[in-house]
């Protein structure tokens, strides 16, 4: 849960499932019920840095239109902007790149934030280096950063038996390490075993390490 409400966070790591629960997490609770057709805006920056085209140039300029556009029928807005690490600034003085167009329109939102604009950004990279100096400052001094980054297996043990807890399942601690050792690290590849494992194994009261070895194809 978001301790108090800011207008400004960015989720971001290689653990993909935790930052995206994250994010909507955190949309939900700033919208707080509202209709999402009316509040709430997602891009993805690869859209608008990489690719070329009328579209993508279509797509900027109606971004940059909305973050001017007070929200209607709703009192508060959500941007949702992904691949944040794409958001550097160009080489040279371009000010017509799209990357430094839209580093003026957060400029400008986040240096006087308006009480009803919120900004959500995602990213897989694992260092807070990875991301432009300025975009993370401008985040940093408006709201929140939240890391999801595993670096060994101890950490997928952890939110498995966790997340084992949360879907009623019976999971041994042994049979835990074997499911990592069989899928590997990625918590996507868990959240479908454990899935898969509710679905097959409801009858079970516990559920064995060897029943994980035989149940259980790998991922790697």
């Amino acid at each position: 849960m978001i301790q108090a409400l800011q207008h400004c966070y960015l989720f971001f790591g290689n653990q993909d499932l935790l930052v995206q629960e994250a994010a909507e997490k955190c949309i939900n609770e700033v919208l707080e019920g509202r209709e999402r057709e009316w509040s709430y805006e997602r891009y993805d920056l690869k859209d608008m840095l990489i690719e070329q085209g009328d579209t993508t140039s279509q797509l900027l300029q109606d971004f940059l239109l909305s973050c001017e556009t007070p929200p209607m029928f709703s009192d508060r807005k959500v941007f949702r902007l992904d691949h944040a690490e794409l958001l550097k600034p160009p080489k040279g003085q371009t000010q017509d790149h799209p990357a430094a167009r839209i580093m003026e329109a957060l400029g400008c939102s986040l240096s006087s934030p308006s009480a009803n604009l919120f900004w959500v950004f995602s990213s897989p990279v694992l260092r807070e280096k990875d991301f432009s100096k300025n975009l993370l400052t401008l985040i940093q001094q408006n709201g929140q950063v939240r890391k999801f980054v595993a670096y060994d297996d101890q950490s997928q043990l952890g939110w498995l038996q966790k997340r084992s807890w949360e879907k009623r399942i019976n999971l041994h601690p042994d049979a835990a390490k074997s499911l990592i050792e069989i899928v590997g690290n990625d918590l996507n590849d868990l959240e479908q075993e454990l899935d898969k494992l509710k679905a097959g194994l409801v009858d079970e009261h516990e559920i064995s390490a060897e029943l994980v070895r035989h149940s259980v194809l790998g991922h790697k």
